[in-house]
């Protein structure tokens, strides 16, 4: 019996040094989160810390490329060890542990916020060269990270008219290469600059004359764009009434009107030295330059005309209308 019990100690003794024996003598334990230069290769020992027999060798594996600037990527506890079996590293020899994937991000550069500031001034100032824009803050986007290297930055499609308060404005990102990138931005605006405003009560569809007008220097507000120039007004109607001190708005005011719908009008017609008129009716309103329906001579069909002045059309492809 007693020799029994020693055999089988002996043959426990065995199989656990076996067990030993064959356990992994080398050690990845990967790392949850890298940072690393974009598009550059990635080797597994700036990914993962490695211990034991052939480390160097191991720690040299490309396990691929990082990825673009700000961009992440994921490297599953799996493939890396596929990547070690396929050098010859298999799961007998290297435990692999730690984070069950790595996450890689590309790093890059950051957009310079002062060089954002200072060619969006000087686009902005270009528009408004009798104003003055002021640009208190400019917010980019979180997390941004851009290619490294040399890049030169343009102001991309600007407001027809900025104004005070929070707006997005663009700028275009151009590298050495020649690639391009839009960024939209947020910045905080101050503008003042000369507008037209009200110098009396004017009522609805009253034309405008230059003695109801006054240039003013004011702060710019969100809205239509306001007018800068007496000669933008003078002879518009007012669409709806305006109040004394009131900015003028592009939106306020129309062409008067040459042309009423239903009205008789004398419409022209010129090819060569040709010159046919007749009257007919407008199906339509508008000012002078404006393209409305009017009747056929015999009231059956509709023409297009261009209003050339007070209850006159030209038809259009006539020399009249090109003129």
């Amino acid at each position: 019996m007693m020799q029994r019990l020693t055999l089988a100690f002996l043959v426990l003794a065995v199989l656990g040094a076996t067990v030993r024996a064959e356990a992994p003598a080398a050690r990845v334990r990967l790392h949850p989160v890298e940072t690393l230069p974009a598009g550059e290769e990635v080797l597994l020992g700036q990914v993962a810390d490695i211990r034991g027999p052939a480390a160097d060798s191991m720690a040299s594996l490309s396990v691929g490329s990082a990825p673009g600037p700000g961009r992440r990527r994921v490297i599953t506890r799996s493939a890396i060890v596929r990547i070690l079996a396929a050098a010859g590293h298999g799961a007998d020899a290297v435990l692999v542990e730690g984070a069950a994937q790595l996450r890689l991000v590309g790093s890059g550069q950051r957009l310079d916020p002062q060089r954002v500031r200072e060619v969006l001034q000087t686009a902005l100032s270009e528009i408004l060269p009798r104003g003055e824009v002021v640009i208190e803050d400019v917010r980019l986007p979180a997390g941004l990270q851009l290619p490294t290297g040399e890049y030169e930055l343009r102001a991309g499609p600007l407001p027809r008219q900025p104004h005070s308060g929070r707006q997005r404005l663009v700028v275009e990102v151009v590298f050495a290469d020649g690639t391009r990138r839009r960024v939209g931005v947020q910045a905080q605006l101050r503008v003042r600059g000369p507008m037209l405003v009200a110098a009396r009560d004017v009522s609805r569809g009253e034309p405008l004359r230059e003695v109801d007008l006054r240039l003013e220097v004011r702060e710019y507000r969100n809205g239509s764009p306001v007018l800068t120039d007496p000669a933008q007004a003078i002879g518009k109607v007012v669409r709806t009434p305006l109040r004394r001190e009131q900015p003028l708005r592009a939106n306020l005011i129309h062409e008067a009107l040459a042309v009423e719908t239903g009205q008789t009008v004398v419409a022209v017609f010129r090819s060569g030295g040709v010159l046919l008129e007749m009257e007919t009716r407008a199906r339509g309103k508008g000012g002078v330059g404006n393209i409305i329906p009017v009747a056929s001579q015999d009231g059956r069909k509709t023409l297009r005309a261009r209003i050339i002045g007070p209850g006159r059309v030209a038809l259009l492809g006539s020399e009249e209308e090109e003129q």
